[in-house]
């Protein structure tokens, strides 16, 4: 049973309301496509928040919203990613058919996608775009859903093993692109980079006919990561956010998307899922340490959202507590619990929230999103008051 870290709380309940009210009525676009960003995640939001207030008007809201993806699908819409295209919503389907929110044939409504996403799957491999949002890793992630997919697996497996640098002693480590600097370099995020790989091998794990072999693959990009450990003590952090030649080390920000915390938690996945100790050893003590990491100036929490805010931040600490029993863990949840409701403070918000951008990007925004809006937090907020265990969080490679 999920243990929530404020069971009961009636401010977070009231704030709840005032968001399943705002978003209720909001009108979307109907270019609002996908999970991370669009209808989907939104769809997400009313699920749960159905099941936690047993009031079947979100569960139509939920149907309704899903429905109108689907019918964009059926019009032309053909991207792929797990971001933001098919691959994404797919996975949502597949997520709420397992919790009993929605019920279908596979074979009816998953099934007769595979070869486009296999298409895709090769596609992105074929360019060395294993990215997990927006890439090759997203469709793996799908793929580890279902039950027929051992051959993609097994190639999406090859490609990595194929692809992979090896530093020797170092381990393995896979080539991204820098988007601002145009460097390439090792990206280490469970965003963009080798934790998410981390965290695909060792679910693969749990499937493979050939576990010797994975779990070695899977060993050698842990043990990249653990030769990138920097002095913590000094420089704030565990990891710098990049591993690339002229790139100095430097304090990464607190967030889901960079630095230790998504690093942290595929290493715990991995130890769990191997029974590999001294994995879960590593993530317990950066995770203790970056439970100690409460300034928001300094760590660069500017907003809510799950990606790079609060919510993100109280959500790991509540599946590390969920996951240890640790109370440091279990405080720190509550700490960024209310950071987030401190947040809703914008009186031309969404329920008083808005999501940071730079200045060049319009500065703060409204945004209804699952990954950075506002739908994102109330489902943060639903795990942290009933025991309704915040399964969701699969689709960001939490559980």
């Amino acid at each position: 049973m999920w243990k929530p870290t404020n069971k009961n709380n009636k401010q977070i309940a009231s704030k709840l309301s005032e968001i399943s009210d705002a978003l209720y009525n909001y009108q979307f676009d109907s270019k609002n496509i996908g999970l991370m960003g669009g209808k989907t995640g939104v769809a997400l939001f009313f699920y749960y928040y159905y099941k936690y207030t047993n009031n079947t008007k979100f569960l139509d809201k939920a149907n309704e919203l899903i429905h109108a993806d689907f019918d964009s699908i059926n019009s032309g819409f053909a991207y792929g990613t797990h971001a933001g295209g098919i691959s994404g919503i797919l996975f949502t389907l597949s997520l709420l058919k397992e919790q009993e929110f929605i019920d279908f044939e596979e074979e009816d409504i998953l099934t007769p996608f595979d070869p486009f996403l296999i298409k895709n799957t090769q596609n992105d491999f074929a360019a060395n775009n294993y990215d997990y949002l927006h890439g090759g890793l997203g469709y793996g992630i799908n793929f580890l859903r279902g039950v027929n997919h051992t051959e993609t697996l097994n190639y999406i497996f090859e490609e990595l093993n194929k692809s992979a640098k090896d530093f020797n002693e170092r381990g393995y480590a896979w080539i991204s692109s820098n988007s601002f600097t145009k460097q390439t370099g090792y990206n280490l995020s469970l965003s963009h980079g080798i934790s998410s790989i981390i965290y695909f091998l060792s679910n693969l794990y749990l499937k493979s006919d050939n576990k010797e072999k994975t779990y070695n693959l899977l060993s050698k990009a842990i043990t990249y990561l653990e030769s990138n450990i920097q002095p913590y003590d000094k420089i704030g952090s565990y990891f710098s956010s990049w591993a690339m030649d002229n790139y100095e080390t430097e304090k990464s920000r607190l967030a889901w998307c960079y630095g230790d915390m998504g690093i942290a938690i595929s290493l715990w996945q991995a130890g769990n899922n191997t029974n590999t100790q001294k994995w879960k050893d590593l993530a317990e003590e950066i995770m203790l340490h970056s439970a100690t990491r409460r300034d928001i100036i300094n760590e660069h929490v500017n907003d809510s959202g799950i990606c790079h805010g609060s919510a993100g931040l109280g959500l790991i600490f509540a599946r590390m507590y969920n996951y240890t029993d640790r109370l440091e863990f279990k405080d720190a949840a509550n700490y960024w619990l209310n950071v987030t409701l401190e947040f809703a403070n914008n009186e031309d918000g969404i329920a008083g929230y808005k999501t940071y951008r730079t200045k060049d990007y319009g500065g703060y925004i409204k945004d209804t999103s699952f990954l950075e809006g506002v739908s994102g937090v109330g489902l943060f907020l639903i795990s942290t008051i009933s025991e309704i265990e915040p399964v969701w969080d699969t689709t960001i490679l939490l559980s």
